[in-house]
């Protein structure tokens, strides 16, 4: 099953990567984006300049698409799954489902400094922007590759796979930030045909631009201090929140 999962995510890569020639690459992005309700408006450039879906899935957005509203803020446009406080070696995936915190990020040392810290879980369907944004100003300090099997990270998967983010491909970056050491971790899925660090080492402001996913998957980030949302926040305001939106404050 899992060969399969693999097979089937790098046979979809190839497909929607195909350059195809105009107008039949602007029909088959205008149909992808129908099935999925994507928002055409907001995409850097026009529908007949992408030469495949890939090419258009991990697109760049107008530029002052997203306003930046603080030092501390959604590195997605996604929808806000979970958060809470790191009591433990576990991190809870689902009700009655959850993951090894030491086995995530690859290392007991690292998943201690988390301890009594805060972790957020976003999820990113197809249907959003599948850029990845610096959370909070800082740099990269390292970039661990775990690969795995790419199981989909939808309900399903996460309500019947257990330890499933430990299983999926992924991502571990650390950034040096004033929130202490963040950690952004970008999982894979189903038909993730790659997952891309795009930022190099030196110090960027929140919003710069971090990496990209292919398709939908998950982000999850941890903060070493126990942090809590302000007041005002609404994670539930339509089931989305976007890229830039301000995140969190500490108590």
């Amino acid at each position: 099953m899992i060969k399969l999962l693999n097979i089937i995510s790098a046979i979809t890569g190839k497909l929607v990567w195909l350059k195809l020639p105009p107008p039949l690459s602007g029909w088959s992005i205008r149909v992808f984006c129908s099935i999925f309700h994507i928002d055409t408006a907001e995409a850097e450039k026009d529908i007949e300049s992408y030469q495949s879906i890939g090419e258009y899935f991990s697109r760049k957005l107008k530029p002052h698409s997203r306003a930046i509203t603080g030092n501390c803020v959604s590195p997605i446009d996604g929808t806000l799954r979970d958060l809470g406080t790191v009591s433990s070696r576990w991190l809870p995936q689902i009700k009655g489902k959850r993951y090894s915190l030491p086995e995530f990020l690859g290392s007991d040392k690292d998943a201690s400094r988390y301890q009594g810290g805060t972790y957020l879980h976003f999820y990113l369907s197809p249907q959003d922007y599948h850029r990845i944004h610096f959370p909070v100003r800082g740099k990269i300090l390292r970039s661990l590759h775990f690969p795995g099997t790419l199981w989909p990270v939808n309900n399903w998967s996460w309500s019947s796979i257990s330890n499933l983010f430990v299983k999926n491909e992924r991502y571990v970056s650390y950034i040096e930030s004033e929130f202490g050491l963040v950690a952004l971790i970008m999982i894979g899925a189903l038909n993730v045909g790659g997952m891309q660090i795009l930022a190099d080492s030196e110090l960027h402001e929140a919003g710069d631009e971090f990496g990209m996913f292919m398709m939908g998957s998950a982000v999850v980030l941890l903060f070493e201090r126990d942090i809590i949302l302000p007041e005002d926040f609404d994670p539930d305001k339509k089931g989305k929140i976007l890229m830039g939106e301000s995140l969190l404050r500490e108590k």
